[in-house]
């Protein structure tokens, strides 16, 4: 597998452009284009490739909540009710992101409301780190993988990328 990469060069007669007269606020599709062994392409910044994903995806998110529950039950992180709150959300919508009835606008208006309740538990423990980086008492945890800092900005970025794949208007692709 290989990561095809734009040529950065610019052109010579403006220094603000690339290459076939590309803005540099353009993302070119070659950037994110992964090529496979006999041509198949995908580019991951297409929100189609994720959204006819998104079945995989929650059975991703499923056990990403699991797991979390597990390491919980085996006593290998702390309690903490925010980090409680997170996993089950991401859970949550991992099962509805599964369920073949994800685009009935009920299923999502439930979705929205998990989702939202799991985002702001997400930025209050997130802002508190920042409460303390402000103060100057910030510190990572000793092992970083349970530092409640990097871990609410992850549930955040994972919670928010459920809902617009459960959300989002759906490519013509999926149709």
């Amino acid at each position: 597998m290989a990561v095809a990469t734009a040529s950065s060069c610019c052109a010579a007669t403006s220094p603000h452009r690339l290459q076939n007269n590309v803005s540099p606020l353009h993302w070119p599709e070659s950037r994110v284009n992964v090529i496979f062994p006999g041509g198949r392409h995908i580019n991951l910044l297409d929100l189609g490739f994720w959204q006819q994903h998104q079945r995989s995806l929650g059975v991703i998110a499923i056990v990403i909540g699991l797991g979390a529950w597990g390491m919980e039950f085996a006593g290998t992180v702390y309690i903490c009710p925010y980090c409680r709150v997170q996993r089950t959300v991401i859970l949550l919508l991992g099962v509805i992101m599964v369920l073949p009835i994800a685009g009935h606008w009920v299923v999502r208006y439930v979705a929205s409301v998990i989702g939202f309740l799991g985002a702001v538990v997400a930025v209050n423990q997130n802002f508190m780190g920042w409460v303390k980086i402000s103060k100057g008492e910030f510190v990572f945890a000793e092992q970083l993988y349970i530092d409640p800092f990097l871990l609410s900005s992850g549930s955040l970025f994972i919670i928010i990328g459920q809902l617009w794949l459960i959300l989002g208007k759906r490519s013509a692709a999926r149709h």
